[in-house]
């Protein structure tokens, strides 16, 4: 009876990984938490739409769920990671974000002006960069006179503790790491 099931179209998968792209999508996810559905796409070579269905049917399972800021969108396993680490992985799938993160973790009350002066960008520009951080509970301040002095909080610092290196993490578009998210298998 499960052919005449088949053949009036109802699905009879037995598991939410029992469908091998949502297997791999569910794979890139653990492996990148913080990933937005275009990148997925791109790691995994599975088409955006076929991608969206996927993730549609394990948020339903209860597998995985979405972080929001800002128009950008990351997906994250269920119970993997606290609110800080889920903001602190979206962030870091950003180059400017990551790369002020990295400043902050190795120069702790590093001023605006010298993280603009450091990564060739404008005051406003880090400035804008320092707030959206500040906002997720990632970034502090102390004012010194005119001089504001910025830092990791302890929440940062403390996961920060837990990456291996900020330099190997997913970068949207990189090549040499995509490639593990058609490959690995969730644990």
């Amino acid at each position: 009876s499960a052919g005449a099931f088949a053949f009036l179209g109802y699905r009879t998968s037995r598991s939410p990984l029992g469908n091998k792209n949502r297997h791999r999508i569910y794979a890139c996810i653990r492996d990148h938490p913080g990933i937005a559905p275009a990148e997925i796409a791109r790691a995994t070579g599975i088409n955006r739409g076929t991608v969206h269905y996927h993730l549609s049917c394990l948020r339903d399972a209860g597998l995985v769920g979405i972080l929001r800021r800002k128009g950008r969108g990351g997906y994250f396993r269920n119970g993997d990671c606290n609110p800080t680490e889920k903001a602190m992985y979206l962030h870091l799938n950003n180059d400017i974000r990551r790369q002020i993160l990295a400043l902050l973790l190795e120069k702790p009350g590093i001023t605006q002006s010298e993280i603009a002066d450091i990564m060739g960008i404008a005051r406003s520009t880090a400035a804008w960069y320092l707030q959206k951080l500040a906002a997720d509970e990632l970034v502090e301040s102390d004012r010194d006179g005119r001089t504001v002095h910025y830092a990791l909080t302890c929440e940062a610092l403390a996961f920060s503790g837990a990456l291996s290196s900020w330099g190997t993490l997913f970068l949207p578009g990189d090549k040499t790491s995509a490639g593990n998210c058609a490959d690995s298998l969730p644990q």
